[in-house]
């Protein structure tokens, strides 16, 4: 187990680390999930991801499996560099996905 340093956020240092913070609030990860936004447009994306989307999975009209596997993969990529205290990069968690052969 880490002991923690402070209560501030592993990623931006400014607001409380909390759950919904790290995952979504956070400015830096924000930009991740817009990059994801950007990328899975084409599968189902056809609005912006709230919170509601990363937390519970999103849902349109059409399969969205894939998105929500994805999405799970992407919180999974983010809890992972939290604890390596590096920053998000979505290029570097598409090459992950690629490496153990994720869709």
């Amino acid at each position: 187990m880490k002991i923690i340093k402070d209560k501030f956020c592993s990623f931006c240092e400014r607001e409380e680390e909390t759950i919904e913070h790290v995952f979504y609030d956070c400015d830096i990860v924000m930009a991740f999930w817009s990059d994801f936004e950007l990328y899975y447009r084409d599968e189902c994306m056809n609005g912006h991801l709230k919170q509601k989307d990363v937390v519970l999975g999103y849902s349109c009209n059409q399969s969205y499996i894939n998105i929500n596997q994805n999405i799970i993969y992407a919180k999974y990529y983010l809890y992972l560099i939290k604890l390596k205290e590096e920053l998000s990069n979505f290029k570097v968690f598409l090459d992950m996905k690629n490496v153990i052969k994720i869709c």
